[in-house]
């Protein structure tokens, strides 16, 4: 009889290890984007930064960028390979746009909001989120379009 560390994880079901890589990917998408490219900028490091020790971090936030899209391309070949028929599911693929279409409308009722608060004064402030607000809403049509061409085969 085999005894389980409390460590260990047993994978025995696509659907688990559906959701382990899908939690991988999503964490190297936020390392890829969220963390270091944002930091590629000049402008948001501190002003007395010297350029080449700024071109230095530069260098190496690319090497961590590259091999976070090397993850990603690992990822997603095992979400292939494991996922099995479900992720070729008509059915499901739908309701994961239709998701990905619920967060864009979000985020367009958010930006809307926001540029139509009255406490901002700024008129600039308020087209810049107008802006974004329709640009949410092109995503959102764009999802739709998808979903129809999904749902007409």
């Amino acid at each position: 009889m085999a005894v389980e560390s409390e460590n260990e994880v047993k994978v025995n079901s696509t659907k688990t290890l559906g959701h382990f890589l899908s939690s991988a990917l999503n964490l190297e998408e936020q390392f890829s984007t969220s963390v270091y490219r944002d930091y590629l900028d000049p402008e948001d490091w501190p002003l007395d930064l010297n350029p080449g020790v700024f071109e230095k971090i530069r260098e190496r936030l690319t090497i961590l960028i590259e091999d976070s899209a090397k993850h990603e391309q690992v990822l997603h070949g095992l979400s292939r390979q494991y996922a099995g028929d479900d992720s070729r599911d008509k059915a499901k693929i739908v309701r994961e746009l239709e998701l990905m279409e619920g967060f864009e409308l979000s985020a367009r009722d958010f930006y809307k909001r926001i540029s139509s608060d009255p406490q901002f004064e700024d008129q600039q402030f308020a087209d810049i989120f107008r802006n974004l607000a329709d640009a949410e809403q092109r995503h959102a049509d764009i999802v739709r379009e998808i979903i129809e061409l999904v749902s007409c085969t």
